[in-house]
């Protein structure tokens, strides 16, 4: 009920499409998972994760040649999607889960693709002690699949679940340390205070976007503005936390200096949050529905000069517009405070706790800081009493 209430309120969204197929799959109804999987990639048609659903429930109806597509598609613009190349492998050994129709319907069948897939879902609608059950089923089917350290460990975080953390978390610093790919730096910055490792990590996995996407070496440079053409980029202009530490923050910049615009690839949904920001910016452009190359093209028609990145390796971040470098300056700001693994981007702004200078060399980007904290606050916010 939840996931089709969520359909319900915000038809257009595609990763409430995208979970609510999920789950329909997970309880064998494929036909009507397949239509909500077809409406997700209507609405976001470089959706990863989407397409390798698809081609699960494919499969399943026998569709072996439509399903073996959406595999293509998907390594097509993640060449390194885990879940890709895991179902492609299956594939390839006519060995992929069988279908859904016979398992039981409130619990995931045997398979260890298939406690992926689920845990990836639950993973995805919060349910932490289900992705956490998931994983561990996966992983004790299948033992080679160890990564699954990371989610696994995501969701014992997240569900303030202790019970075998820390060997998870060592399990992903030796992934890491053997070059392993997969690892989201964001797991590892929750769990360890490692700067070394940390920058280790986010050079491989910043890699996986870098190796299909960066297109040089060389930055574009334009004539100069009249005034400077800034674009933040994010999905979480709307009620989120990113969006109340920023508010105020968008409304002060100096618009006689400043050609102010934001980039959202989130939710539109109706709410004074969302008001306030586009008003906040002179130019409040919904790219959800763009590629990331649409939207390089567009930032390069534009021109802007600087673009901002408020996501860094969080959820639903889209990191790989920056290794097209876009634009002559990039900034990673608020949202990731750890290095971004490239030089792709040029600056992270933290302060003298958060990115000390002593630490320089842990971070691939020129640190920037600000006097007392890096997080802003917007002093206009009513405190309840």
């Amino acid at each position: 009920p939840y996931l089709r209430q969520s359909v319900e309120l915000q038809p257009k969204q595609a990763v409430n499409l995208h979970n609510l197929a999920s789950a329909l799959y997970a309880m064998g109804a494929l036909n009507e998972a397949l239509q909500f999987s077809n409406q997700s990639l209507e609405i976001n048609p470089v959706y990863v994760g989407a397409y390798v659903l698809r081609a699960s429930i494919l499969w399943d109806l026998g569709r072996q040649a439509q399903a073996y597509n959406d595999i293509q598609t998907a390594l097509s613009l993640h060449p390194e999607a885990p879940d890709a190349l895991m179902l492609q492998q299956k594939m390839a050994q006519h060995t992929v889960v069988a279908p859904r129709a016979s398992s039981p319907s409130n619990q995931p069948g045997g398979d260890a693709f298939f406690q992926v897939e689920a845990g990836m879902a639950f993973l995805n609608q919060r349910q932490f002690s289900l992705a956490i059950a998931a994983f561990e089923r996966a992983m004790a089917l299948q033992p080679s699949l160890s990564e699954l350290c990371a989610p696994l460990a995501w969701a014992k975080i997240n569900g303030c679940d202790g019970h075998g953390l820390l060997s998870d978390m060592l399990q992903v610093e030796r992934r890491i340390h053997a070059g392993g790919k997969g690892v989201n730096p964001f797991v590892l910055i929750a769990g360890s205070a490692d700067p070394v490792l940390q920058r280790q990590c986010a050079e491989q996995y910043f890699s996986q976007f870098v190796a299909s996407h960066q297109r040089g070496l060389r930055r574009p440079h334009w004539a100069v503005h009249e005034r400077i053409r800034v674009a933040y980029l994010s999905c979480d202009f709307h009620e989120h936390a990113t969006a109340y530490l920023m508010a105020q923050v968008f409304e002060l910049h100096d618009r006689s200096q400043f050609d102010i615009t934001a980039l959202s690839f989130g939710p539109s949904t109706e709410c004074a949050m969302r008001t306030r920001l586009v008003n906040a910016f002179e130019r409040f452009v919904d790219v959800d529905g763009m590629s990331d190359e649409a939207v390089v093209q567009w930032i390069e028609r534009e021109e802007i000069d600087i673009v901002i990145d408020l996501k860094g390796f969080t959820k639903d971040a889209r990191t790989a517009i920056f290794a097209y470098r876009p634009a002559p300056v990039a900034v990673n700001f608020l949202g990731y405070p750890g290095t971004m693994g490239s030089d792709c981007i040029d600056y992270i702004i933290g302060d003298p706790v958060v990115t000390p200078f002593e630490h320089g060399a842990h971070f691939v980007e020129k640190i920037v800081q600000l006097p007392h904290s890096y997080q802003p606050n917007d002093r206009t916010r009513v405190i309840e009493q």
